[in-house]
């Protein structure tokens, strides 16, 4: 029985929650809230997208962010490793890059560069996305705030010229 609670998703989040909780917060850095967001692409879950929040008048430099899972959502983390986001208005990029062929979950570098090579990837996401001064995303995040949406209304597959690391 200890062995399943120890290894349980509920006990592996609270024990994640408590590590994340402690943590002190840089000098400087406001208050931060909660923020889940769900990206989807035609109505449909965005998996493995890159996903950057930028103050909408660019007086913060705080960078809050994240990957979506396999359902679109992702818990956004401000500089990677503080769990929330200020409260304020930010233009939202979302960058997603696919291959014909998923490269395999547990690969060395050397794999994943070769298989670059033979199976190109591409941008599914319209480029007007993908940059903060041409992004029409936009997200207001208020005390309280826990959940927002932002879908994607089309899809485009644009070759890249040299495959990502």
């Amino acid at each position: 029985m200890k062995q399943f609670f120890l290894h349980s998703p509920g006990m592996i989040l609270v024990v994640f929650m408590i590590g994340c909780s402690s943590q002190k917060l840089p000098d400087g850095m406001p208050k931060l809230y909660p923020l889940t967001l769900t990206i989807t692409q035609e109505g449909k879950p965005l998996p493995e997208a890159s996903v950057s929040m930028y103050s909408a008048d660019g007086s913060s430099s705080w960078a809050p962010g994240g990957m979506t899972k396999a359902d679109g959502m992702l818990v956004v983390f401000t500089h990677g490793k503080y769990a929330g986001v200020p409260a304020g208005k930010y233009k939202v990029t979302v960058d997603c890059l696919v291959s014909d062929v998923p490269r395999p979950k547990e690969a060395t570098m050397e794999e994943i560069v070769e298989h670059g090579k033979k199976y190109p990837a591409y941008r599914i996401v319209p480029l007007q996305y993908t940059d903060r001064k041409t992004t029409p995303l936009e997200i207001d995040v208020v005390k309280g705030t826990s959940r927002l949406s932002i879908d994607i209304p089309e899809t485009v597959k644009i070759k890249l010229d040299s495959p990502p690391p």
